[in-house]
């Protein structure tokens, strides 16, 4: 490998070569459809999003370091690899690069997790709740 492609590889926080294509159980770092689409990010996603309540309730960095690494350590034990694309080759992530992704997504999933929230209490009382009429008359009869 170049001089040159060497330093641009270190600078996307990439480690060696991981081979052409990713395996079914791997996360696909960066930007684009491609890697959201991809089944190791999917499951991935969703385990990290298993413990998106465990974050909003940690107090502090230590423990919501721990939750990430957690998410990390998880992903890595059903062999499961953080991979980037670069120049039509796929390249182990540093764990620098794997901590980043999942803090991100817990975040995300934190703003949005309490978005919700905040919408269902500014709902609070101001709706119905509508019953069929034929559970009712069923439940009169009875």
């Amino acid at each position: 490998m170049s001089q040159s492609k060497q330093k641009t590889v270190e600078s996307l926080q990439l480690n060696k070569p991981a081979g052409k294509l990713p395996r079914p159980c791997d996360v696909v770092l960066f930007r684009g459809n491609g890697t959201n689409l991809h089944d190791g990010s999917k499951r991935f996603r969703s385990m990290v999003d298993s413990h998106i309540f465990d974050f909003i309730a940690a107090k502090s960095r230590p423990e919501k370091y721990d939750i990430v690494m957690k998410c990390i350590q998880k992903h890595k034990a059903t062999g499961g690899r953080f991979v980037g694309y670069y120049d039509g080759m796929y390249y182990h992530a540093t764990e620098k690069k794997a901590y980043n992704k999942v803090i991100q997504r817990l975040r995300d999933q934190k703003a949005r997790a309490l978005r919700e929230f905040d919408e269902i209490q500014i709902l609070g009382d101001d709706f119905d709740v509508v019953f069929p009429l034929d559970d009712i008359s069923l439940a009169s009869k009875a």
